[in-house]
């Protein structure tokens, strides 16, 4: 090379690169959740506490289902905005790492047995 030379290039992330961002689900008391993306194969319903990847700018929507005896409370963790947001479905768009936990509790009338744990 004899005289200044100018390049370009373009990179794009690969999967699971910086360009992808996590997603926790966790549920507290008796209920479920759904999503309207699969967190894991299979994760409409997710049970207990899941993990997922997404590219940053995904729109998605989350379901808290309570149990028989049991009601949603509200969102905990980053879903709250700080302040027990209790929007159900939730929906939001990830950008940044978000852990989102469902809170549920006993229904009033329900009984110990109904409701164990409460």
């Amino acid at each position: 090379m004899n005289s200044n030379r100018s390049c370009s290039a373009w990179f794009e992330p690969e999967e699971g690169g910086s360009d992808t961002v996590s997603l926790t689900l966790s549920i507290q008391g008796i209920g479920s959740l759904g999503s309207s993306v699969g967190v894991t194969p299979g994760a409409t319903g997710c049970p207990g506490s899941c993990v997922g990847l997404f590219v940053r700018g995904t729109a998605l929507s989350l379901q808290a289902t309570p149990g028989e005896y049991s009601l949603f409370v509200q969102w905990g963790g980053s879903c709250s905005n700080g302040a027990g947001d209790s929007t159900n479905p939730k929906t939001m768009v990830i950008n940044e790492p978000e852990t989102c936990n469902a809170v549920f509790a006993c229904h009033p009338d329900a009984t110990a047995t109904e409701c164990p744990g409460d």
